[in-house]
């Protein structure tokens, strides 16, 4: 049985048996939050990702999330394994019984220097919308860093984050999501207007029209339009 497959003596066994353990929810999730005290990194990694697919469909209870939360903070600060901070910070947020906190958590995550913890806290804050307009300055701190050395910086994360993405990208998407209380990076977004990249752009576009509702044109876009035959 998979049950006790979660408790065989050999480490992967027990990785895999938690993966699965995900397919017979609910009735298997005190098992899973058990293998997050597990003595191998992978299978206690391997609980904590399932844990926030779970939570990312909907599958984990109020309850279930009070038990889970307090042995996720103490993972975002081990100093072993980037994997599992990144990983705790995705299902930390996922669970978010406390948004306001969480908001906090990810605009430090934004300095991690690991792209993987830094595509989770870029995802997240995008998905909290404008709750975490606090995180503001942050983001437009990365931005600007960005910005500054003009170059094609790809992040990679854990579902759902996106698998891989343009870091300029991701966070200019996730000022947008946030709306109105982003406003103060808007002349920082409209500097990417005019990268040689039109994913970017499109993305400083539909950014700009979130934030300030303008209708901005890249002037890339704009030559376009002018070039074309009539």
């Amino acid at each position: 049985p998979i049950k006790d497959a979660a408790a065989d003596t050999d480490e992967y066994v027990r990785q895999k048996a938690v993966e699965q353990l995900a397919r017979y929810t609910p009735e298997t999730i005190p098992d899973i939050i058990s293998a997050m005290n597990d003595e191998s990194d992978e299978v206690k990694e391997a609980a904590t990702r399932t844990l926030g697919t779970l939570a990312h469909h909907g599958k984990i209870t109020s309850d279930d999330a009070a038990a889970i939360e307090p042995k996720l903070l103490p993972m975002l600060d081990d100093s072993e394994s980037a994997s599992i901070r990144a990983t705790a910070l995705n299902t930390l947020s996922s669970l978010a019984t406390n948004k306001k906190a969480q908001v906090s958590r990810l605009a430090d995550a934004l300095s991690a220097p690991e792209v993987w913890t830094v595509n989770v806290a870029l995802y997240w804050l995008g998905e909290y919308g404008p709750l975490s307009a606090p995180a503001v300055p942050e983001l437009i701190r990365f931005l600007d860093k960005e910005e500054r050395t003009k170059s094609s910086h790809m992040l990679y994360g854990p579902d759902p984050t996106p698998k891989s993405i343009d870091a300029a990208e991701a966070t200019i998407r996730t000022l947008g999501k946030i709306g109105p209380a982003a406003a103060s990076a808007a002349p920082l977004i409209k500097e990417f207007a005019n990268r040689d990249d039109t994913k970017l752009r499109h993305e400083v576009e539909n950014a700009i029209l979130k934030i300030t509702g303008e209708k901005f044109e890249t002037q890339k876009r704009k030559r376009t339009t002018l070039a074309a035959p009539v």
